[in-house]
């Protein structure tokens, strides 16, 4: 493919990837704020509870058939016994206790199932949609629905990696990411398989010259193994150990997590246990969400790469295994034949020997009568 050819259809490639990105932040933004103010009132409903300023956090709606069978002097004085036994245990462990650990929640049945069930239901959103459950207005999860945030959602669609943390919530949203993939993912292989000849053919060049320059007794096929390593040593450095070190120092993990994340990433297997630009409370930089999206987009053309190559050697592996095997085979028959073959001729052999040792016996006449 020729180079102009090739960067026409890299700069349509580009230009689909910010239309995409810019299409899902219309569609999802909104939808996004409303899942984020849940989690966040949420928070402030439980802190309200645990640290009440006035005694107002009980039930309005009493029922009055529940409460006919209800003794509030008995119920309160168990309350009461509760209370002061705990705080007797509190008294006699220590002098002092922290505000975390002295109990002050009064909450009836029914408060108590309907915090639990806000509780549980803001979790189960928050973490189907990639935010992070502990979020809070001062401390949350960085918003994923923004430009140019949308572009790693785009990166996870086009690549087929999808990692399942955060997807569209709108039905807009989701009929858009159906179309957008059916078109966008054909094309995002063929912008692979344009960088990733282009790797291969620098590889290929910098083989020859190095053999055009080297003495003539240097075998070509091990001038291009040697760069061929060389140039492998190179990506590692650049797509492996490197990000590494940038998420170990970003993203807070460690480097069996980094390097964990950078193969579930760049061979598309995409769990989405680890997701990078999603700690809570930390402020990305534009220049690194734009740098890690480079380093999608190239990585994941260099692990294809080595991918076909590491195909490619256990394909010519079969090969000369399927050929060994076939020769091998060969080589049985002619043994087996060429035994036969000594056995009939020594059969043959020893038959005329013995005919050669055995006496001719005297003919036997028969008697005439005249």
């Amino acid at each position: 493919m020729g180079k102009i050819v090739a960067s026409i259809l890299t700069f349509i490639f580009m230009a689909y990837h910010m239309f995409g990105a810019g299409i899902f932040d219309i569609l999802e933004r909104e939808e996004e704020a409303k899942r984020r103010a849940l989690v966040f009132s949420t928070h402030r409903l439980v802190n309200s509870i645990m640290c009440p300023n006035s005694d107002h956090h009980h039930c309005l709606e009493d029922n009055a058939t529940e409460n006919l069978n209800l003794d509030l002097a008995s119920h309160f004085a168990n309350i009461t016994g509760t209370t002061q036994k705990r705080f007797e245990e509190l008294s006699n462990s220590q002098d002092t206790a922290r505000i975390a650990d002295v109990p002050r929640i009064l909450l009836s049945a029914r408060e108590l199932d309907n915090l639990i069930r806000n509780v549980t239901s803001m979790a189960e959103l928050a973490t189907k949609t990639g935010i992070d459950p502990h979020s809070t207005e001062k401390n949350n999860t960085p918003e994923e629905w923004i430009f140019p945030k949308t572009n790693h959602f785009c990166m996870t669609v086009l690549t087929t990696i999808g990692y399942g943390r955060f997807s569209p919530a709108t039905e807009g949203g989701r009929l858009f990411c159906i179309f957008y993939g059916l078109f966008g993912i054909p094309f995002t292989v063929v912008i692979f398989a344009i960088v990733g000849e282009a790797m291969k053919e620098k590889v290929q060049l910098t083989a020859d010259f190095i053999t055009a320059r080297v003495p003539h007794n240097w075998s070509p096929k091990n001038v291009e193994r040697a760069t061929v390593a060389f140039y492998l040593t190179v990506g590692n450095l650049l797509f492996v150990m490197v990000p590494a070190v940038v998420f170990v120092h970003v993203e807070d993990w460690s480097y069996t997590e980094s390097f964990y994340y950078i193969f579930v990433t760049l061979s598309t297997v995409g769990f989405g246990d680890f997701m990078a630009n999603r700690r809570k409370g930390v402020d990305y930089s534009t220049a690194y969400v734009i740098a890690r999206l480079c380093w999608l987009y190239i990585g994941l053309s260099y692990f294809s790469v080595i991918f076909y190559l590491m195909t490619k050697a256990i394909q010519d592996g079969r090969s000369k295994l399927e050929e060994r095997v076939k020769t091998a085979k060969e080589r049985v028959r002619e043994v087996t034949s060429a035994k036969w073959n000594n056995s009939a001729i020594g059969k043959r052999r020893v038959r005329r020997i013995h005919v050669a040792h055995v006496e001719p016996t005297e003919p036997t006449g028969m008697a005439t009568v005249d």
